[in-house]
Parts: structure tokens; C-alpha cells; sequence
């Protein structure tokens, strides 16, 4: 699934992530995290897994079971990530019976334990308050994947008492959302939102998701038009032109230092439509 701009010529897709993405004459996503380091990881995981495969050797080293008795969450995911890589292989599949070797040299069997290690590493690299940005769209980069939470409605979020019965009273029906910084799918607790009640230009970046208005997205189909919507904050206390979701409209995504989203008052043209550097809208499924 992906959220892209009213002006986004076509949408990209990045496994089963979910990208805030906005586009003007390329395209260009969200992305909160360390762009080299974890494409590296990314390849050093295909790397291991291909390597552990041309040299016949085993996946019991990565069953769940055996990680799931260490408190550490990077060997665990990458324990998840290297059988995935491996199932259905057919080299693995020709040397289960009668293998005379006793376990696989020390380099194989023990990536989840040691590239575990380097991901709870990168893992710190998502901080709290980093900003988020537009970057260029590639199906390769886990710097830019984000996964959706949607739990309901505006009002459910109220009775939760979550939201103010300010927003409950003009946006009760609408749907809200979490979206939170997951490179390679792995969630880092960081939620795409602002650090303190939203306000014109406020700063949108990684925040803790979970209990706080802040970090919630609420998707405005009032102010639809062909499909794309504006994404207010949740912390919002301003009804009558209530803070957005909004790309700088004099900036541009290779502008260095890169501008940073920030939310803003819901603006519309003269035409009553509102402005396109504010509208969103989503794609559900596999994309080319």
C-alpha cells in the first residue's frame, strides 16, 4: 500500500511496506532511517542466505525456537528473515536425509547472532525527533519503508481517549492512522507525527508510536477530490482549518539540507480545491 500525492505520476512499491510518498516530476518518499548502512544490511542478508545455500548448509540454525529463548529482537528477525530467504529451496531440499556433516561452519550458522547484533545497532540509528523527509523512490531501500496501524474510526479513538472530544465532534466518522518507521518490514516503535501539539509549521518527525494523539493521521474524505485526501493531525485543535500533512510548496526533495515535512493549515485554491502539495491517497496491492 501506498500514500502518494495528488500529482504523483505513478506509485512504487517496496514489498508489503507501506510508503508516505509525495511526487512532483519523479518520484519521491518519505523515509526516516540510514539509507547506506541499511540498504548494506539488506544485501548482507541475500548475501548469507545465497551463501549458506551454495555451501549445502542447513536452516535449523535459524528455527525460531532456538532464537526465541534470547531477549534479543535483531537475531530473532534475522533468524525470520534468512528461512524466508531459504524456503523452497531445492539444494536444501536435496541433502535433509543422510548428511553426514554434524553443523555448518561457524560463518553460516551463526548470522542471526551476529548480523542480529548489527540491526539492534542500526535499530538506535531511528531516533526519536528524526525528521522526515522526501526522498527518491527506489524498491530497494528500507530507509523508506513504513507500515500502516488503522484501528477505526476518529470516534473509537475518543472513546479511547486517545483524541479530543474537540476532533471527535467535527471528525468522528473519519478514519485514522498510525504509520510507523519499518525498514525491511521490521517496526521500530517510531511513528511518523509531531513532538508536541501541532501548529502551523511544526516539524513532522519519528515519534513513539502508541498512546498519543500526535502520532495519529486522520484521513480527511471531506476535502476528497479524485481520490486523494489531506491527512490531519491528530493533536489538531484548529476545526475550522484544521493542521495538516504538507510537503514545503517552495521546496524541492534535492534541496540540501533535504526540507522536512511539516504540518500546516488545510489551504485551497479559489476553486475550493485544496492544494496539492496537501493531498494523499493510497494504492493497495502488489505494484509494478
Amino acid at each position: 500500500m501506498i500514500w502518494r500525492p495528488l500529482f504523483s505520476p505513478r506509485p512504487i512499491e517496496i514489498g508489503t511496506a507501506f510508503e508516505i510518498e509525495q511526487i512532483q516530476t519523479s518520484p519521491w518518499v518519505a523515509s526516516g532511517g540510514l539509507f547506506e548502512a541499511e540498504t548494506a544490511f539488506q544485501t548482507a542478508l541475500v548475501t548469507g542466505a545465497l551463501s549458506t545455500d551454495a555451501a549445502k548448509g542447513s536452516d535449523a540454525p535459524f528455527d525460531p525456537r532456538i532464537h526465541a529463548l534470547r531477549p534479543h529482537r535483531g537475531q530473532r528477525e534475522t533468524a525470520d528473515a534468512l528461512r524466508a530467504l531459504l524456503a523452497g529451496s531445492a539444494i536444501r531440499a536435496s541433502h535433509l536425509i543422510d548428511d553426514k556433516r554434524i553443523q555448518d561452519p561457524y560463518c553460516l550458522r551463526c548470522q542471526p547472532q551476529v548480523m542480529g547484533a548489527v540491526l539492534d545497532v542500526l535499530r538506535q540509528g531511528a531516533k526519536t525527533g528524526q525528521p522526515i523527509i522526501l526522498y527518491r523512490a527506489a524498491n530497494n531501500d528500507p530507509a523508506e519503508d513504513f507500515t500502516v496501524t488503522h484501528e477505526g474510526t476518529v470516534h473509537e479513538y475518543y472513546k479511547a481517549g486517545l483524541v479530543s472530544s474537540g476532533l471527535n465532534l467535527h471528525y468522528s466518522s473519519l478514519e485514522a492512522y498510525q504509520f510507523e518507521y519499518a525498514p525491511n518490514g521490521a517496526g521500530s516503535g517510531l511513528c511518523m507525527g509531531v513532538a508536541t501539539t501541532a501548529g502551523q509549521g511544526t516539524p513532522v518527525s519519528l515519534q513513539p508510536c502508541g498512546n498519543t494523539a500526535r502520532v495519529l493521521w486522520v484521513a480527511d474524505t471531506y476535502d476528497l477530490s479524485k481520490g486523494y485526501v489531506p491527512l490531519i493531525n491528530g493533536s489538531d485543535t484548529n476545526f475550522s482549518n484544521p493542521y495538516v500533512l504538507n510537503y514545503q510548496g517552495n521546496s524541492y526533495p534535492t534541496d540540501m539540507p533535504r526540507p522536512q515535512l511539516t504540518v500546516h493549515t488545510l489551504s485551497k485554491y479559489s476553486s475550493g480545491t485544496v492544494f496539492n502539495n496537501q493531498m494523499w491517497g493510497f494504492v493497495k496491492g502488489v505494484l509494478p
